[in-house]
């Protein structure tokens, strides 16, 4: 089941939130070459192309959303119980979805289809769906099948540090803008009282990362200087934090929470 989305209503409010986490991931990073000076991520837009989403299945969420929380992003995100109780109807007047969705049944447990070993339900302590705390009637989930390959961009500016004859002996503004993301992923959306929750699901190469491509262009030094270009090292840093960021950080077991 296939539908549009209104991508335009990713706003900068939302972009500058996505820039702040991003921001703190890499504040926090504890790999980074002693070349690289302090990494920041200036500006951030989601662009104009939205990815394709198709609905596969919809389920009961994952009972590890009923544990303490991974983390909350306090942004404004429309959703309702309505819209998955509208898709749940929707589903139950359709006996399947076409040939690379699956078929729906009156059972809304956890479709293992879409888990691997690593992904698969871990909380033995909370088995009985009674003894979940705060579980309602109207929490829901969707899988979706997301393929996108758009015009998101972002820059992202530090300084490369010449550490001979001495450290820190010289220093080199960078910056880098960062384009031609693609990536195909399984995500979850969970509905939950008043929150919504993100993730993916582990592909099915636990070895290969969400985010296929990236493409990066880089400047060093001053306009009015002698500009370098492709740092080979460098640009080969970012992209694999950004991998990194979406393996380690958005990928399920973790997953991020959206007050509405």
């Amino acid at each position: 089941m296939s539908f549009d989305i209104f991508w335009e209503k990713l706003d900068k409010d939302l972009a500058n939130k996505v820039q702040d986490l991003l921001n703190e991931y890499f504040r926090n990073s504890n790999n980074k070459p002693s070349f690289i000076g302090d990494i920041e991520i200036s500006d951030f837009c989601f662009g104009t192309i939205p990815p394709s989403i198709e609905i596969v299945n919809i389920t009961d969420p994952f009972l590890e959303f009923y544990l303490p929380d991974n983390e909350v992003v306090d942004v404004e995100f429309r959703i309702t119980n309505d819209n998955f109780e509208h898709l749940q109807n929707e589903f139950s007047n359709n006996s399947s979805l076409d040939n690379n969705s699956t078929h729906i049944t009156d059972d809304t447990s956890v479709n293992s289809s879409y888990l691997t070993d690593d992904t698969s339900i871990q909380s033995d302590e909370l088995t009985d769906e009674s003894e979940i705390p705060m579980k309602q009637d109207t929490d829901a989930q969707i899988h979706v099948n997301i393929d996108y390959k758009g015009d998101m961009r972002m820059t992202i500016t530090t300084e490369l540090h010449m550490n001979y004859p001495s450290m820190m002996f010289m220093s080199l503004p960078i910056r880098l803008t960062v384009t031609g993301f693609e990536f195909s992923a399984t995500a979850v959306v969970a509905s939950l009282r008043q929150r919504v929750n993100f993730c993916f699901l582990t592909p099915k190469d636990p070895e290969e990362s969400i985010l296929k491509e990236v493409n990066i262009e880089s400047e060093i030094g001053d306009k009015e200087k002698q500009v370098l270009k492709n740092v080979e090292k460098l640009e080969r840093f970012i992209v694999d934090q950004l991998r990194k960021f979406i393996d380690d950080d958005l990928v399920f077991p973790s997953y991020y929470s959206i007050e509405l």
